[in-house]
């Protein structure tokens, strides 16, 4: 059997002393070891532990992908259609050099939207988008009788009214082109892309079809009894507002339906005696103006509440921005006399003034509004002074605001640009 017993061990006495390790033992150079010190101190250094650098330094890259990653959602979030389109429109149009003035193919210049930093250009035979500097980044010839176009924030839609043609452009090029089943009476596109068209239905009388931002069927309305003449897609894409037209017994009446995709009952309805949708205009982000001859409701895409603006001159002009909505109105017998109301999202009036002359065309820049009146340019402030004025070419038809001292004289045969004193 093993022992377990402790092995006694006999302590060794000796006149040497031993040290314990973690004693201090005092050790003086020699003077040949102290001289070579000398020389060779200023070569040594003292290196200290990397743990606390290399924390710091993970902590830096952390912060920086967070933040990195929080501008990249934001941007995504900000941006319609999505990032990559964002900057695909941003680099189709991007020019440093100024190719102004440039001609533009064509007999007739029919309609422009104005964007950030770049405008489309619709005429009898091409779709056009060009940069504020001039850069013609794409041109397609369209092919439609009657042309006409719908505006968003990163897209644009034309389509051939009466006809069955529809597209679908960004600043980039052509991304959806389609024949529509029957012939075509409204359209509009949505800031996220998504678009409807309304047309002529087989077993009704009207019927209006919604797709998504690639092209994609998601709803069908039918009516029954009224023909649609006007639609508007929410900026999110999410309902739809149809406007219709019916007349009995002689009287015209009018109805607004607000859609959701998953049913055929409208949320909303209004219905307008006497009255004539003439058309509807969605391009503020948070409200739809419903226009008349003599009056427009802007209604909320939110709750549906209302804001009537009524006049007893003719409604002539309503332009819209993301932000601001004007509505310019005259008199049927004295266009020289025009009425200027402004609202903004929040369906409050901003400002309003009157302006003395004819009325070519205008365009809303942040607070200001520039009128073409013949060929000359006025930029008013929200005051409703004349701030500056400029002078255009003789055959203008279109202004494109680019500052406030400078906008784009647009056209049938050319575009320049012109300065506002």
């Amino acid at each position: 059997m093993p022992k377990y017993k402790k092995n006694k061990r006999r302590r060794r006495h000796t006149i040497f002393k031993f040290r314990r390790p973690d004693e201090y033992v005092e050790m003086t150079p020699s003077d040949s070891e102290d001289k070579a010190s000398k020389v060779k101190k200023a070569s040594f250094k003292i290196h200290n532990g990397k743990k606390q650098i290399n924390k710091l330094k993970r902590l830096i890259f952390l912060g920086v992908f967070l933040a990195v990653a929080l501008v990249i959602i934001l941007i995504s979030l900000l941006s319609p259609t999505g990032i990559a389109e964002m900057y695909k429109n941003f680099s189709a149009t991007f020019s440093l050099n100024s190719k102004l003035p440039i001609e533009l193919y064509g007999t007739e210049t029919y309609n422009v939207s104005v964007h950030n930093n770049y405008f489309c250009l619709l005429s009898d035979t091409d779709f056009s988008t060009i940069s504020n500097n001039g850069k013609v980044s794409f041109r397609d010839n369209h092919g439609f009788s009657s042309p006409i176009m719908c505006d968003s924030e990163a897209r644009t839609l034309i389509f051939d009214q009466n006809g069955k043609g529809v597209r679908i452009y960004n600043a980039e090029g052509l991304l959806h082109s389609f024949d529509y089943t029957n012939s075509i009476y409204a359209a509009d596109i949505a800031r996220n892309g998504y678009f409807a068209v309304a047309g002529k239905a087989e077993n009704y009388t009207s019927m209006v079809t919604v797709y998504n931002k690639n092209g994609d069927m998601i709803y069908e309305w039918y009516c029954p009894e009224e023909i649609i003449n006007s639609v508007a897609v929410a900026p999110d894409g999410k309902s739809v507002a149809v406007g219709t037209v019916s007349v009995s017994d002689g009287e015209f009446t009018g109805k607004i339906y607000v859609l959701k995709y998953n049913s055929a009952d409208a949320v909303y309805k209004k219905e307008y005696d006497d009255k004539i949708i003439y058309a509807i205009n969605s391009v503020t982000r948070k409200n739809f103006a419903v226009v008349f001859e003599n009056s427009c409701d802007i209604i909320s895409w939110k709750d549906y509440s209302a804001v009537t603006y009524n006049s007893e001159y003719d409604v002539n002009f309503v332009r819209a921005t993301a932000k601001r909505i004007a509505i310019a109105s005259s008199r049927e017998s004295n266009d020289g006399n025009y009425e200027f109301n402004v609202y903004n999202n929040s369906k409050k009036l901003v400002f309003s003034f009157k302006f003395d002359g004819h009325i070519n065309d205008f365009q809303i820049r942040k607070n200001n509004i520039y009128i073409l009146s013949g060929n000359s340019v006025y930029l008013i402030n929200s005051d409703g002074e004349i701030a500056k004025t400029g002078t255009a070419n003789f055959g203008t038809v279109k202004i494109i605001p680019v500052s406030s001292s400078s906008c784009l004289a647009v056209g049938h045969n050319s575009v320049t640009k012109i300065s506002l004193q």
